[in-house]
């Protein structure tokens, strides 16, 4: 940058994104998961209503239920990055997203400063 001008926002996006993988093999108990690196902007701003409405979130009157917060955080987390089936029953998505490794493979595996963003993004209602 010699001459004073600016790097063109092509050039800036093509050193930045070189490696950037939208999703990761995964080996997770002997079982190949895909995990997605990072979520569109739309995608974020999405997760992070789904975990408030999960805690009963009432944007008209401030209403929280805080005891589903964590729960809500990491169900919809690992839904929305990793490519599996979460059980249906909360009792059974509890048990695995405690008792199991599941929630910590996607937070090492995707893009850490998108994740915090969004959990801090829900603690800042509580």
């Amino acid at each position: 940058m010699d001459n004073g001008k600016k790097m063109s926002a092509l050039e800036v996006m093509s050193i930045g994104m070189r490696g950037y993988k939208e999703e990761i093999d995964y080996n997770w108990h002997g079982k190949m998961i895909k995990v997605r690196y990072m979520l569109s902007r739309d995608e974020e701003i999405e997760l992070v209503h789904n975990i408030l409405t999960c805690c009963g979130h009432d944007v008209n009157d401030g209403y929280l239920i805080p005891e589903f917060i964590d729960l809500a955080i990491r169900s919809n987390i690992v839904s929305a990055y990793a490519q599996v089936e979460l059980p249906d029953s909360i009792d059974k998505q509890h048990q695995l997203l405690y008792y199991s490794d599941l929630y910590d493979v996607v937070l090492k595996t995707a893009n850490k400063r998108q994740i915090d963003n969004i959990i801090n993004s829900v603690k800042g209602y509580v």
